[in-house]
C-alpha cells in the first residue's frame, strides 16, 4: 500500500479520497487529511484539481501550510508566555510597592494596617502617587454604596476604599483637590463627620477620631495644589498612563462604565 506524498502515512480505503481526487499527475497521492487542508487554507485551486499539480508542487504546498501552522502555534506560545512573565511581574511589583505602603502606613497610623482594603491600594494608586494621610472610616453619605472602609490622603486626592468581607470588587470613591469646592468637619460625641463636596457629590465619612485635622489637611490640599500634580496633568504621556490605570480599575469592578467615561474624558480635556 502506497504512503501519501504529503505526510507520508500510510494510505487505505478510509484515508484516501475517492476517485482519485488525491491523485496527482505525477501519479502521487495525497490522503483525505492533506486533501482537506489544501481545500482549508487558501490553497483550494490545487485541492479541486489534483490532477494538475506534480508531487513537489502538492508537497511544497502542504508545507506550506504545516509552518503557517507552526508559526501561529509559535506565535501564540510567546504571546502566552509573555503575558504569563507580565503577570508575575506585575505581581511582584505589586507586592514590592505593597510593602512600601505598608511601611509608610506604619508611620503615618498603624491601626489600619490591617483593614482588608491596604491590599487594594498598590493597584488603585498611581505610580507617583504617595500616601500623606490615612484613616479608617463609614461612608455614610456619597454617590456610590455606603460601607465601612478606608479614608486615603495622597499627593492628588482623596480616596474611600471600601471592600466588603463577602463578595468580589471594592468600592472606591476618590475626590481629586482641584475638583473639591468645599471640606468640613462636624465634630460630636466619640466621633467627628468628615464633609466633602467635589463636583457636584457631597460626601459624609464618619471618622471615630481624626477628623478634624484630616478636614485641615484636605482643606490646605485644595488652597496650594501641588507642583508634581500640575506637571502631570500637563504632561501628555503621564494622562495616557492614567487613563490606563482607570481602564484597569474598570476591569476589575472598581469603576462602572460611566465613571469611566467620565474620568477619561476629564483628562483627555487636559491635552
Amino acid at each position: 500500500m502506497a504512503n501519501c506524498i504529503a505526510c507520508n502515512k500510510s494510505l487505505g480505503m478510509l484515508n484516501t479520497p475517492m476517485f482519485s481526487k488525491g491523485q496527482t499527475k505525477d501519479f502521487g497521492t495525497i490522503c483525505t487529511s492533506c486533501h482537506m487542508s489544501l481545500a482549508m487554507n487558501s490553497f483550494s485551486h490545487i485541492s479541486n484539481k489534483v490532477k494538475q499539480y506534480s508531487n513537489q508542487e502538492v508537497i511544497d504546498a502542504i508545507q506550506q501550510i504545516n509552518s503557517t501552522k507552526d508559526q501561529i502555534k509559535s506565535d501564540k506560545k510567546e504571546a502566552f508566555e509573555r503575558k504569563v512573565e507580565e503577570h508575575k511581574n506585575q505581581i511582584s511589583s505589586n507586592n514590592e510597592r505593597l510593602q512600601v505602603i505598608k511601611s509608610t502606613i506604619s508611620k503615618l497610623n498603624p491601626t489600619v494596617l490591617n483593614k482588608r482594603e491596604v491590599a487594594e491600594l498598590p493597584s488603585i494608586l498611581m505610580e507617583d502617587e504617595n500616601i500623606e494621610k490615612i484613616n479608617s472610616g463609614f461612608l455614610d453619605e456619597g454617590k456610590g454604596s455606603t460601607g465601612n472602609g478606608l479614608l486615603v490622603a495622597t499627593n492628588y486626592r482623596v480616596i474611600f476604599i471600601d471592600k466588603p468581607m463577602l463578595g468580589f470588587g471594592i468600592k472606591m470613591e476618590d475626590f481629586p483637590y482641584d475638583k473639591i469646592s468645599s471640606v468640613s468637619v462636624e465634630t460630636g460625641f466619640l466621633k467627628g463627620v468628615l464633609k466633602i463636596i467635589c463636583s457636584g457629590n457631597t460626601a459624609k465619612i464618619n471618622l471615630v477620631t481624626g477628623a478634624k485635622e484630616f478636614s485641615e489637611f484636605v482643606r490646605q490640599k485644595t488652597i496650594s495644589k501641588p507642583i508634581v500634580q500640575q506637571q502631570v496633568v500637563s504632561n501628555e504621556p503621564d494622562i495616557l498612563g492614567q487613563i490606563e490605570k482607570l481602564a484597569e480599575l474598570k476591569a476589575k469592578g472598581i469603576l462602572t462604565e460611566e465613571e469611566f467615561t467620565e474620568k477619561k474624558s476629564v483628562l483627555l480635556s487636559k491635552i
